[in-house]
């Protein structure tokens, strides 16, 4: 019996991505007697929010714009406290930023 919040991004089109889907059977079996919110961000959300509408959240948010339309995730982000000069690379190439502490 938990409340469980489930965030996810839409993709170009408002289709939400398989892998969102997935993530979001378990955040229904995790919520079960508890409280399902759905947060959806990207471009337009309505068409991803009308998809899975049926999957019983009881609370809806959305972050929608053009300044959303491409996903972000924490390999943009540097991390706070974080030096430009200790920085890595993952086998992608992708800036990784340690831990502050």
């Amino acid at each position: 019996m938990e409340d469980v919040l489930f965030l996810a991004h839409v993709e170009e089109g408002g289709a939400v991505s398989p892998a969102a889907l997935e993530a979001l059977s378990v955040a229904r079996q995790l919520a079960e007697g508890g409280k399902l919110t759905v947060g959806l961000i990207g471009g337009a959300t309505g068409k991803a929010a009308g998809a899975i509408g049926g999957c019983g959240a009881s609370r809806w948010l959305a972050v929608e714009g053009e300044a959303f339309t491409q996903a972000r995730y924490g390999s943009d982000v540097r991390m706070p406290g974080a030096k430009e000069e200790k920085t890595d690379h993952n086998a992608a190439g992708d800036r990784v930023y340690p831990r502050p502490g």
